[in-house]
């Protein structure tokens, strides 16, 4: 009888070994770690390490993640840059990653449901449509609303009954993101109303899954009609959007968006916000939502004037290795930044005439956050700037502790690299060299 317990047990580990998700990767352009990431909710975007893994000797590494217990997107992050693939649970997946696919990865192999390949053709199916409308100064709104019920149409045609649960769940509500875009430019807020609601009911609470998170922002989104209102009145409007729900899972989670919304483009003094959304997560019903709370609040507590930034060294465009210390004896004016990112790139080009005025007595240091170096090296080089440019990559971490929730980010650092002002102001601002020379005197702006 023993025996056969024992033998019952094995077999037991052996089906719950074989059972798992796994990757089979190839890695070009870099070595090192390979660090895995799974979202805890799309409202905080917290995120939960799942596997650290070496990239061997012939740039390759394998993973079992006994962990994926429901499809999802996880986070594949390398040395240099970091990468997306949609998992379900016992998947086989083969993969190639490099830094010149953008986010995605060639996918080798994957299950039946095919849902990296779907996602992949929906999301060249829109970039295609989008580009197709696109004049010398951006997006045509005109031909895009007009030619959108027709994309709409072959989106429905081409995804009907095609994937998983999850895919379908995720391309329905792209596409009535879209519809209801629609009817809100044709005067049909209603329908508009009836349908995110509709949609939002019909999926099952799920705080890790993008379509259903997506859905219930676009929703709040569409509420708020941003023209001619104070940043105080958007936030009052996304947060009576919670009313129009029957449940409280709904109105909670509308109340998390709405807060996230504020924090994120400081329509209100985060302080305060962090301050009311942690009373008022309390009393939450649901401990989910609570937990979410706790999770934004943490998550986006503000730096504090008077400590000294977290230790951390970056690469150069020339590939020598700086750290704050590098720069103390001057004030730093830190810009956070992405090439990729517009207001970005319009503050940048204000910056070479303030650098020379300023550069006595102020050390002006861009923190990059794109993808490769590369990327970075380009943009140096092709504008021909002079101050220090430095990599920060995909780093995570960083972002967290330099607490980056939006780009531009500007930090103002003293000469022992203590924190003097965050946010501080954008070069754009028309009292910035008022701003910046009073705190080389010693004289803080309010």
């Amino acid at each position: 009888m023993k025996k056969f317990l024992l033998l019952c047990l094995l077999c037991f580990l052996f089906v719950g070994l074989k059972a798992q998700t796994t990757i089979q990767a190839k890695v070009v352009d870099t070595n090192g770690l390979i660090h895995l990431y799974a979202v805890k909710d799309h409202f905080s975007m917290s995120k939960q390490i799942i596997g650290i893994i070496p990239i061997d000797e012939q740039g390759e590494f394998f993973v079992n993640l006994p962990l994926v217990t429901r499809p999802q997107r996880i986070e594949i992050h390398t040395e240099l840059y970091k990468k997306y693939l949609f998992v379900e649970p016992n998947g086989k997946y083969e993969i190639v990653m490099r830094d010149t696919l953008g986010a995605r990865l060639d996918v080798i192999e994957e299950p039946e449901s095919k849902s990296n390949f779907l996602i992949k053709e929906a999301t060249e199916m829109y970039t295609t449509f989008y580009q197709k409308c696109k004049g010398e100064n951006g997006l045509n709104r005109e031909m895009y609303f007009e030619q959108l019920p027709e994309f709409i149409t072959a989106l429905e045609n081409k995804f009907e009954g095609k994937g998983n649960a999850y895919f379908q769940r995720l391309i329905n509500s792209y596409i009535g993101q879209r519809k209801i875009e629609l009817w809100i430019r044709t005067n049909k807020p209603n329908k508009a109303d009836k349908l995110a609601l509709d949609l939002i009911n019909s999926m099952p609470v799920n705080y890790q899954e993008t379509g259903y998170v997506q859905m219930i922002r676009f929703f709040h989104k569409t509420r708020l009609n941003k023209f001619g209102l104070t940043p105080t009145r958007r936030f009052g409007i996304m947060l009576s959007a919670a009313d129009v729900h029957q449940n409280d899972t709904l109105k909670e989670l509308a109340i998390l968006d709405a807060y996230v919304n504020a924090i994120r483009f400081r329509w209100v003094d985060r302080s305060f916000l962090l301050e009311k959304l942690s009373e008022l997560s309390k009393g939450f019903r649901l401990e989910d939502t609570q937990q979410m709370a706790q999770r934004i609040v943490k998550k986006y507590s503000q730096l504090i004037v008077g400590d000294p930034l977290p230790k951390m060294s970056f690469e150069t465009v020339t590939g020598d290795s700086v750290s704050w210390s590098d720069f103390e004896g001057k004030l730093v004016y830190l810009d956070c930044f992405g090439t990729w990112c517009a207001p970005c790139v319009q503050e940048m080009k204000e910056m070479p005439p303030i650098v020379e005025k300023f550069k006595d007595k102020v050390h002006f240091v861009a923190l990059s956050f794109n993808d490769t170096k590369e990327e970075l090296r380009n943009y140096v080089k092709l504008n021909e700037y002079d101050w220090p440019f430095l990599f920060g990559g995909i780093n995570e971490a960083a972002k967290n502790s330099l607490q980056i929730t939006s780009f531009p980010t500007y930090i103002l650092l003293n000469e022992r690299g203590e924190i003097l002002d965050y946010p501080a102001k954008r070069p754009r601002d028309p009292n910035f060299e008022k701003y910046l020379k009073r705190f080389i005197e010693n004289e803080k702006v309010d």
